[in-house]
């Protein structure tokens, strides 16, 4: 079952953005796609963010292994929202900082869901970048709720935050040598700063 969600946001260009007049950001409609799993609730949701590329069948394989597994999953389209296809050429239309208020915004709707248990955060690349800095303590403070767990597919892990604080919450980053486009070195000299 496949349930259409649309929901107030900003787009913020900058983290800096999102610390200091977030209001003052433009609004921004953003639409979701919320994926419920055979069976009754309240379920574990997952809200999944795609990458530069935009949205690809690898990411559908992955939603459909979670509901396999009992879990909900929402699907977040900050591109489309914002009329684009992807950020591959310019990653400054639209920024891991839009993303992630979109994702705390989603995540505000599902808790009131009752459907709906605890919320962790995954994603892809830019997407992964999401899920891993969504974990930094600052944002949260602003945003609303930490979420459950994060789930950083190849993460571009290149911000080094003054303030060194992070959520609690489990975080699990998946990473390979061969990538690129998201060098690993990131992550792991990331790695020591997280509890």
């Amino acid at each position: 079952m496949v349930e259409q969600l649309q929901v107030q946001s900003r787009s913020p260009f900058e983290i800096y953005h999102i610390l200091n007049n977030l209001e003052k950001t433009p609004n921004t409609i953003v639409e979701a796609e919320l994926f419920l799993p055979q069976g009754e609730g309240p379920f574990g949701c997952v809200i999944a963010l795609h990458g530069s590329m935009g949205w690809a069948q690898h990411h559908q394989d992955h939603i459909n292994i979670w509901l396999k597994a009992g879990l909900a999953v929402c699907k977040v389209n900050s591109f489309s929202s914002r009329s684009i296809d992807n950020t591959v050429d310019d990653q400054l239309t639209v920024t891991h900082a839009m993303m992630i208020v979109d994702a705390f915004r989603v995540r505000q709707v599902l808790e009131q869901d009752p459907r709906i248990g605890k919320i962790g955060i995954s994603g892809w690349s830019l997407g992964g970048t999401v899920a891993l800095y969504s974990a930094w303590s600052p944002i949260i403070e602003i945003l609303g709720k930490p979420f459950d767990a994060h789930l950083p597919f190849y993460p571009a892990a290149h911000l080094r935050p003054e303030v060194k604080e992070w959520s609690n919450a489990p975080m699990l980053i998946l990473h390979g040598d061969a990538d690129d486009w998201t060098p690993i070195h990131f992550v792991e000299s990331l790695v020591p700063q997280l509890p």
